[in-house]
């Protein structure tokens, strides 16, 4: 997926203020202005998608969109600047796998690479593995895509919500 980084006003002072809490407290800060920021995402993404689902099956995508927060060993793979970089992603349960580290991966250069599954039926929504051809569309269908038009329909309000919730939990830290 994509990353996202943007500058803003008043971007230079929340910065030296989390800076000012230690890097547990602005990293737990950061983290919870990032989960209220991707749930407009995926209260987005999932009034979209429910109109794909179909009536006559109990798979439902909309139950299986997940927010995650990213690992220290992601974020480094991605870009993560150091150690006290956030990440959170907003995905469909069941969508890919990483290669193993094994002899052969290494040699094909696959390590950390991920691969599409077919999904699992223990997920919320049930197997939903075609959700990709939805997003991204096949030769034969046309996309029809969910996850990131409801990210791209709101980078304003997603801004407003980081640096509202940011002054909030600075706010909180500092009492």
């Amino acid at each position: 997926m994509n990353n996202f980084s943007v500058d803003f006003a008043g971007g230079k002072e929340i910065r030296e203020q989390l800076n000012q809490l230690g890097d547990k407290v602005a990293k737990r800060a950061t983290a919870n202005a990032l989960r209220q920021a991707a749930q407009l995402v995926k209260e987005a993404a999932v009034s979209k998608v429910t109109q794909y689902d179909r009536a006559d099956t109990t798979n439902k995508i909309h139950e299986n969109i997940a927010i995650r927060m990213m690992s220290a060993k992601k974020l480094r793979q991605r870009g993560g600047v150091d150690e006290s970089s956030v990440g959170i992603s907003i995905g469909v349960l069941g969508g890919a796998i990483s290669y193993a580290n094994s002899k052969l991966n290494r040699q094909k250069n696959r390590v950390g690479m991920m691969y599409p599954t077919l999904g699992s039926s223990d997920n919320p929504g049930g197997n939903t593995f075609y959700w990709r051809f939805l997003e991204l569309g096949t030769k034969h269908a046309a996309a029809r895509p969910f996850l990131r038009p409801a990210f791209d329909n709101q980078t304003s309000q997603l801004l407003d919500t980081i640096v509202a919730e940011l002054n909030n939990q600075i706010g909180k830290a500092l009492k």
